[in-house]
């Protein structure tokens, strides 16, 4: 019927689960195309640091610092490897021989025996026995010192993390034997043998410095700290000419040996670039599937959670080998205030989503600002020494010290040595007439407080505050009470209570008295 009004047509209504579908489809696309720019944005930030490294013609991959094979002959490597096996330093040796057990321990408190003169004196027939069971030992190291490569077998071709290196703590206690043969040899009259002794434990240093790792740059530190030590032992009644006496081109090939800094240098940039090529390689094969969190000290669970996340793995990859140039770059430096302005620091992150994206950069990212204070603490020591003979030569000359540094120029210094730790570049200190004559360095704090030395609450001089300093007079430098028991009294043999491997060298780490040195 026409006046039937017309029926309507329902409009369709959009489903409320279309809805919710068309929302999820967009913020999935979303995330795709986000994660797809994340990636980009990771992958360029990644690139440009490895890029940036290898334009810098610094090497990168584990792989790189695998050195060609050397002959067993020709390996100074090999030859310390054979000293260590025969050198009489093993406090664990077991034996039938009580006595030869005695000196095999008595051995392995070498640095005892070379830092306390009293020490030496009161064991004076065991050293001297220690010292002929070692001749051949030291044969070896002399040898040695006459290679020009070392190569310390490391296996490059497992995850870097896990790279073995050989004991070298056995080569730090070989060192100290030859600084302890070189000392007993300067008290026997035979100074000509002490410089050899010395110039060889600083080969031996060298050898060590020639690893990728900072291990081996620690080593060699720990070492030229020994040789530098013996120096000091031996060049206020260093006797050249004569009966037993050095010659004068002796201890001018060591003084070029000390005021050489190349090897400490370049060893330390070596072991900065070796550290960086590790974590790369650590954080490589992570991202890759090669290596489990569990040998980063990660629980497990998190593993596969943590591997989604690429881009922000890539992201703190560049963070990380970033960090690790900061040291490169600060051991390039000619002073110690220039190496501090470059060294980067690492803020452990407060925030939680911080905290998970520097995950893996917080664990392996080292704390190794010390290692560079060592260095130019070394460095500084080094000339020192080499002024120390410098002195001497013109004492043996002249019948007195020179009265400034200056004067030594030309005959018995090729330039007067700055000191490492001086912005400016000013010349060593020297306290000819002090009542405890020396050189010194400002130190690490940059502020010259006119040679004036603070020691520990063990009673040696801490190079911690004020002036680092290196005696001109034998028997001027503080030292710490003996503490050695013969550990064949000990209910387990072993270490005596200042432990096998504690250097003769002032303390690291601040303490609470601080009387100036006069």
């Amino acid at each position: 019927m026409s006046g039937e009004p017309k029926p309507q047509k329902k409009k369709k209504r959009w489903s409320r689960w279309k809805t919710v579908l068309l929302v999820l489809a967009l913020l999935i696309v979303g995330l795709v195309v986000a994660r797809r720019q994340w990636g980009r944005h990771a992958d360029k930030v990644l690139q440009a640091e490895i890029d940036a490294i290898r334009a810098r013609g610094e090497p990168l991959d584990w792989l790189a610092f695998r050195s060609e094979p050397i002959p067993d002959e020709e390996n100074a490597g090999e030859l310390y490897r054979q000293a260590w096996a025969i050198a009489p330093l093993d406090p664990f040796l077991a034996s039938d021989d009580e006595e030869f057990v005695r000196l095999e321990r008595l051995g392995s408190t070498v640095s005892d025996l070379a830092y306390y003169p009293e020490f030496r004196r009161e064991h004076a027939e065991e050293v001297r026995q220690i010292l002929a069971l070692s001749a051949d030992a030291l044969a070896l190291c002399r040898k040695a010192r006459g290679l020009k490569q070392a190569d310390w077998k490391l296996n490059f071709r497992g995850p870097a993390i896990s790279v073995n290196t050989p004991p070298l703590a056995r080569q730090r206690e070989l060192a100290r034997l030859l600084c302890l043969a070189a000392i007993t040899a300067h008290e026997a009259g035979d100074d000509a043998a002490a410089v050899e002794y010395l110039r060889d434990a600083l080969a031996a240093g060298r050898a060590v410095g020639a690893g990728p790792t900072l291990i081996h740059a620690l080593v060699h530190l720990s070492i030229d700290a020994q040789a530098t030590s013996g120096v000091e032992a031996i060049a206020p009644a260093l006797r050249v000419g004569g009966d037993g006496g050095a010659t004068a081109q002796q201890v001018r090939k060591l003084i070029a040996e000390l005021l050489d800094e190349k090897p400490i240098r370049e060893g330390m940039v070596l072991a900065f670039m070796g550290e960086r090529a590790m974590k790369f390689d650590t954080f490589e094969r992570f991202r890759r599937g090669r290596l489990g969190v569990g040998a980063l000290g990660l629980p497990s669970r998190g593993e596969a959670f943590l591997r989604a996340f690429q881009p922000m793995l890539k992201v703190d990859e560049a963070r990380l080998l970033r960090h690790m140039t900061g040291y490169v770059d600060a051991m390039r430096e000619e002073t110690f205030p220039a190496a501090a302005a470059r060294l980067p620091v690492y803020e452990v992150p407060k925030a939680r989503i911080k905290r998970f994206t520097r995950l893996l950069s917080s664990i392996l990212t080292p704390s190794v600002g010390r290692a560079v204070t060592l260095c130019y603490w070394q460095l500084a020591m080094r000339k020192m020494a080499a002024v120390a003979l410098a002195i001497r030569l013109h004492e043996m000359d002249t019948i007195h010290r020179p009265e400034k540094l200056a004067d030594l120029v030309g005959k018995y210094l090729p330039a007067l040595p700055t000191d490492p730790f001086a912005a400016d570049g000013r010349p060593l200190g020297y306290l000819p007439k002090a009542g405890k004559p020396r050189l010194y360095s400002i130190s690490q704090d940059g502020k010259d407080d006119a040679g004036k030395f603070a020691l520990d609450s063990r009673g040696e001089v801490d190079r911690e505050f004020l002036d680092l300093v290196f005696f001109l007079n034998a028997g001027d430098r503080p030292l710490r009470p003996c503490e050695w028991e013969d550990p064949t009294t000990q209910p387990a043999p072993g270490m005596g209570p200042r432990g096998r491997f504690g250097p003769p060298m002032p303390a690291t780490f601040p303490v609470a008295t601080l009387p100036s040195g006069r």
